[in-house]
């Protein structure tokens, strides 16, 4: 029981982090800028990742760095669409399964080469409408979330002209 009550808690977390990144509006310059900060942290950082923005059924920004292979692309496509299907970042879909003692790959009967509930598939909302989805892959699955949760929080504290993010989200899941 408390192991499904830690991840109802983590749960809310990711919740959370979706309601506090909500976009006044977000454009296909916006998808480019989000791509470009999302470049520059990994190349800082010399990060072997795939990523790629949405919006709807369009991908507006695709990139592959040093170190990522093929599979990291199946991933981020498999990530999105969890996002797409359900309207919630991959690694909160994942969690909300693990709250209520299920298995995502067991209990969504969807095929598990088009979905896959690991942390690096964000929604990208503007209002309370999920428009597209930020999906990384290459790193451990909730390091992928945090970074895109990183990217995200960077590019509309830019937009507000504030700070950039310091990472207080949860460093490992329950």
């Amino acid at each position: 029981m408390k192991e499904y009550e830690e991840k109802r808690r983590f749960l809310e977390t990711l919740l959370s982090q979706e309601e506090r990144l909500k976009f006044d509006n977000f454009t296909y310059e916006d998808a480019w800028e989000v791509g470009n900060e999302l470049v520059r942290l990994a190349t800082m950082r010399a990060l072997p990742i795939a990523a790629t923005v949405m919006l709807g059924e369009h991908r507006v920004f695709h990139v592959a760095l040093r170190g990522s292979s093929a599979d990291n692309n199946s991933w981020v496509d498999r990530k999105c669409r969890v996002v797409s299907r359900f309207g919630h970042s991959s690694l909160a879909v994942r969690t909300q399964y693990e709250s209520q003692g299920k298995h995502f790959d067991v209990d969504s009967h969807l095929n598990l080469r088009e979905y896959s509930a690991y942390g690096g598939g964000f929604p990208i909302i503007v209002g309370d409408l999920r428009v597209g989805e930020l999906g990384i892959s290459g790193l451990a699955h909730l390091d992928d979330h945090l970074l895109a949760v990183e990217v995200l929080d960077n590019f509309m504290n830019r937009l507000k002209g504030g700070r950039l993010y310091q990472k207080t989200a949860p460093t490992s899941e329950p």
